[in-house]
């Protein structure tokens, strides 16, 4: 018989975007901690828990107190050249020390803030409810961590990566990581961030399992999911945000990621895949956030509009709505 112990929750967390939750931190902070009082109330706290929230939740941060830009900005394109205008000195200087682009010289110009934000609210978040939470992801310079606390804000070097980190139940960051595989959206021709070594792929060992996070892309990439796996991985986490409509193609498509390394070719014990939604300027997010098993082949549901599958434990209802799906599954190692 299963004991206590033997059991751990899994969450993820379809995150709708919402501008004003952006354009101010305490904003942020806010619904972040609403997020986690209504995931208390659905999970039982005698069992580690681990929380995902979706990939580029923190880079949102960057429009924080762009009251303005946003107001009076039809595109990304468009807010991102108005605020460069309006702060040109500043981030031109950036861009001269640094030797860089003005995207990127833009995200170093408001790193400090955005960075000071992300990581006390998830770090507050994961203390406050004694779980453990990838906080999505954020485009972030590298920064010196040590003993699970960011040591100061002032970026490594004048690179920009798509970041994910990882908060134990002190509080503490127990590890970071990098985004391999980046699309147009975030390359040379758009954001301007650095895409990450294959060789920087870490696993992280925890009392739930080891974990393995893939930021959206880099888990349909079988030499990251093979290193994940290579390295122990049990949970697999996607946090993923998908610029691009949910339509059936793109629903066949997202069964390549997690669902294929999880409940067909079985490995990894568990994945963790949410979502982001909404729209921010011109950009929308579609998707359905899930947990996915290895270990189930009777039938379940499966991406609205397609037939019945398997290995989905849970499965959000909507491609467009907030939503949290919660599964109490037994610990990877005795599964």
């Amino acid at each position: 018989m299963l004991k206590q112990n033997d059991f751990i929750q899994l969450v993820a967390v379809q995150y709708r975007l919402e501008t004003d939750d952006f354009l101010n931190s305490q904003n942020f902070a806010t619904k972040i901690d609403s997020f986690m009082a209504r995931i208390r109330a659905s999970t039982n706290d005698k069992y580690h828990t681990l929380v995902v929230f979706p990939e580029d939740i923190g880079t949102m941060l960057i429009l924080d107190g762009m009251n303005e830009v946003v107001k009076n900005s039809g595109s990304l394109k468009e807010g991102i050249e108005k605020f460069i205008k309006q702060n040109f000195l500043t981030i031109g200087l950036k861009k001269i020390f640094y030797r860089t682009s003005w995207q990127r010289a833009l995200f170093l110009h408001k790193s400090m803030s955005v960075a000071k934000v992300y990581f006390e609210t998830f770090s507050n978040a994961a203390k406050k409810y004694g779980v453990y939470i990838v906080a999505g992801s954020i485009l972030l310079p590298d920064y010196k961590i040590e003993n699970g606390k960011c040591m100061n804000l002032k970026p490594i070097d004048n690179k920009i990566f798509n970041i994910s980190y990882l908060f134990g139940p002190d509080g503490l960051i127990i590890g970071r990581q990098k985004k391999v595989y980046l699309i147009d959206l975030e390359g040379v021709a758009g954001l301007d961030a650095e895409p990450a070594k294959l060789s920087e792929i870490k696993v992280f060992d925890t009392l739930l399992g080891k974990i393995g996070i893939a930021i959206c892309l880099d888990a349909f990439k079988k030499d990251v999911l093979t290193d994940l796996k290579n390295q122990g991985a049990d949970i697999l986490v996607q946090p993923s945000a998908n610029p691009k409509e949910w339509d059936y193609e793109q629903k066949i498509d997202w069964l390549n990621g997690s669902w294929l390394a999880t409940a067909k070719e079985k490995m990894f014990k568990y994945a963790v895949n949410p979502m982001l939604t909404g729209r921010v300027f011109d950009i929308f997010f579609y998707g359905q956030s899930s947990i996915i098993t290895s270990g189930m082949q009777s039938l379940t549901d499966n991406y609205i509009g397609l037939d019945t599958s398997y290995g989905f434990l849970e499965i959000s209802k909507s491609c467009e709505e907030e939503e949290v799906i919660v599964a109490k599954v037994p610990h990877p190692e005795i599964s």
